[in-house]
């Protein structure tokens, strides 16, 4: 293909999501983005909270609307199932596990390779206080 005519696929630029208790959320996610990952605060609000990676990818969170206090998430339902963040290493993986441990978040799988996925393919699988489900991941071969 020549370079006129190749595909150029989107960018992630970010992925937010709305949260149940927002101080909590974020006092959990900047301990593990912030000081885990050295990601960086660029957005500090009232009702929303967003974190940048590398000057790439951003994770946001944006406070629950009180008229949905009721409301409860549920990864079955149509919406979000879970999302992945692909870490450089096996070590990596293990090292944000134990960070997991110490925030007392819910892990849902430990850490060890899920070949049923794909060759080398290593993870943890967690639980936010929100009920979404996260992984971190990589490939190791």
């Amino acid at each position: 293909m020549s370079e006129s005519t190749a595909k150029v696929f989107p960018r992630v630029d970010h992925i937010t999501l709305t949260v149940k208790d927002f101080e909590k959320s974020r006092s959990v996610y900047t301990e593990l983005f912030v000081n885990h990952f050295g990601g960086e605060v660029v957005l500090d609000f009232e009702d929303v909270f967003g974190i940048r990676f590398n000057g790439n990818f951003m994770f946001e969170i944006s406070a629950q609307h009180p008229e949905f206090k009721d409301s409860k998430f549920n990864r079955y339902q149509v919406g979000l199932h879970h999302f992945a963040l692909e870490l450089e290493n096996k070590e990596a993986v293990d090292k944000v596990y134990q960070k997991l441990l110490e925030l007392k978040v819910e892990i849902l799988d430990i850490p060890q390779f899920y070949p049923e996925y794909d060759d080398g393919y290593y993870a943890v699988f967690w639980q936010d206080l929100n009920g979404f489900k996260m992984e971190f991941m990589c490939y190791e071969k």
